[in-house]
């Protein structure tokens, strides 16, 4: 019983990494207001999969979410490497 758990839980994780990354190419369509918020969504929630992955169990015994270190570390990185936060050439929306 416990077996089939695990791999149910494991394929459902598969499906929503394949899902992740279909949805992923279209991030450079979105504004880049809402870009950086849906991509550390998108990030947390892959975390999340991944610990539920290596342990499907886990669910029963704490809540698997990341930390707001993590959260906000995460949202740094992102906005850096898509130019979001340092990048001088983008123009305010409101000039």
């Amino acid at each position: 019983k416990s077996q089939a758990f695990i791999a149910c839980s494991r394929e459902q994780s598969k499906q929503y990494q394949e899902w992740q990354e279909a949805a992923s190419a279209g991030y450079a369509f979105l504004p880049y207001r809402y870009r950086v918020p849906i991509m550390i969504a998108a990030a947390m929630y892959g975390w999340t999969a991944t610990k539920i992955y290596q342990d499907p169990f886990i669910i029963y015994t704490r809540k698997v979410k990341p930390s707001k270190v993590r959260v906000i570390a995460t949202g740094i990185y992102i906005a850096i490497r898509e130019g979001l936060l340092f990048n001088s050439r983008r123009v305010p929306t409101n000039a």
